[in-house]
């Protein structure tokens, strides 16, 4: 079974491009940050983010970006979710698992970053759960403001939760072979 999840998520948006960036100087590359679902197709078997991270809208965000000086600490901000007017997640970016200018330092060393680059940073994740055609999931951070977003697509209602590294899923018959 496949079931759809919302992650709220505070992401940022690259200002100035880079390679190699020193972490000390990372959050000078930073234009800005906007709110961003990224959504999971949890149950899926795979060697690969691409498919169950990957999808043409699973990477909703905006509409609004807040400057780098309108968020004085990227790292202090409430996050918080709604399916269908249910409470969904509510964190702070205190609990970030990786700081930002870590990540940059990181991404930096094997990619090059382009202004207009958007990084997701990792979502708390308390609170997750289903999302099913027709709904409606809304994601509020604290100095962006709040969008409401309108799932749409097909397939039965997944009512069931489905917690990463908790939940059994089924492996494909036939697995892998050496070829």
């Amino acid at each position: 079974m496949v079931v759809h999840q919302p992650e709220a998520e505070l992401a940022y948006v690259i200002g100035r491009g880079g390679r190699n960036i020193n972490p000390g100087d990372a959050l000078d590359h930073v234009f800005g940050y906007v709110g961003f679902f990224d959504v999971s197709a949890r149950g899926l078997t795979r060697r690969t983010q691409l498919i169950p991270k990957g999808q043409a809208t699973y990477a909703v965000c905006g509409p609004w970006i807040a400057t780098r000086d309108e968020i004085p600490d990227p790292h202090d901000v409430k996050v918080k979710s709604w399916v269908n007017g249910e409470a969904r997640q509510d964190y702070n970016t205190e609990h970030m698992a990786v700081r930002i200018p870590q990540q940059i330092a990181w991404l930096s060393r094997f990619i090059d970053l382009h202004p207009g680059d958007i990084v997701a940073t990792g979502t708390y994740r308390i609170g997750l759960g289903p999302l099913n055609d027709g709904d409606v999931a809304e994601i509020e951070v604290e100095g962006i403001g709040k969008t409401r977003v309108y799932a749409h697509g097909g397939g039965a209602p997944r009512l069931a939760e489905f917690r990463p590294g908790f939940t059994a899923v089924e492996q494909p018959a036939g697995g892998m072979s050496r070829v």
